[in-house]
């Protein structure tokens, strides 16, 4: 199911404030898991494979909630497929995301923040104007 992933251009950068371990991956999948009290078996489930210098991991399931639209009371439920995919290059990671959200505590002890300058420098071209008023 993995290779039918279909990837937005977007993801959150972030310096690994210290190296994550299969431990603590698997613990961000079961807090994450726990987080949806509906959810289903998994679609995917990837912990730490290696890809050259670059290690991956991935988890998607579906789960129930009720529409953001209505209230508790209308005991409506819609459900949904999330999907979060964690890529460690060297020192930083880039988090992919869909309707799971991050326990704060694994943002808190694992992921630093990087300065926006740093990820312009790593993916944009030197050619690359980012407005009209940019000098050419």
């Amino acid at each position: 199911m993995i290779n039918n992933l279909r990837v937005g251009k977007t993801a959150n950068f972030h310096r690994l404030k210290r190296a994550l371990s299969n431990a603590a991956v698997d613990e961000l999948f079961r807090h994450i898991r726990s987080a949806q009290p509906s959810a289903s078996q998994n679609l995917f489930h990837h912990r730490r494979e290696r890809e050259g210098d670059t290690v991956w991991s991935a988890i998607s399931f579906l789960y129930a909630r009720s529409p953001a639209f209505l209230l508790e009371e209308a005991a409506v439920r819609e459900r949904i497929c999330g999907f979060l995919l964690l890529v460690e290059h060297r020192d930083y990671i880039a988090v992919f995301r869909s309707k799971l959200d991050m326990p704060a505590g694994f943002v808190t002890r694992y992921l630093g923040r990087v300065p926006t300058e740093r990820i312009d420098i790593a993916i944009a071209k030197q050619e690359r104007r980012f407005s009209k008023n940019s000098p050419a």
